[in-house]
């Protein structure tokens, strides 16, 4: 028994329709589970980075910017240091206060990082968890039909 040609037309329509959907599903179910993977990853990072390092690392320019100000340009020619040594005291008094002040903002951007990179980590984890369950849900649902 042949089908009529609109009959064929509309499951043919069907068809490219389902195959649009399920690519699409797919899709995002792929890039859900990337996100998961991408937070994990950054969930485990920053459980490891806490644990195991005394102080919650910061990028190499960021841990060495304070370097400068304890190893300042002074004077060390004894000539020179005689004439200007009241100069030479009070600049290596305000490099110290410089310094301490520098490591103060170090530990605060510490733990303004640690806190960040843990809440972001959990944001990705969230959402792509969210778009994985979601679209797995309908494509499950659109099989059983």
């Amino acid at each position: 028994m042949k089908k009529s040609p609109s009959t064929s037309k509309s499951s043919e329509m069907s068809g490219k329709r389902n195959l649009v959907m399920r690519v699409y599903l797919y899709i995002f179910m792929g890039i859900g589970l990337v996100m998961v993977s991408i937070g994990a990853f950054g969930l485990g990072q920053n459980i490891y980075k806490s644990a195991l390092f005394p102080r919650y690392p910061l990028e190499s320019y960021n841990e060495t910017r304070c370097d400068y100000l304890e190893n300042g340009p002074y004077p060390t020619d004894p000539v020179m240091m005689g004439k200007n040594d009241a100069d030479t005291k009070m600049l290596i008094e305000q490099n110290k206060q410089q310094a301490e002040k520098c490591r103060a903002s170090l530990e605060e951007e510490r733990k303004i990082k640690k806190v960040t990179d843990f809440y972001n980590s959990l944001i990705l984890l969230g959402i792509g968890s969210v778009l994985f369950v979601g679209h797995l849900l309908v494509n499950v649902k659109t099989n059983n039909r």
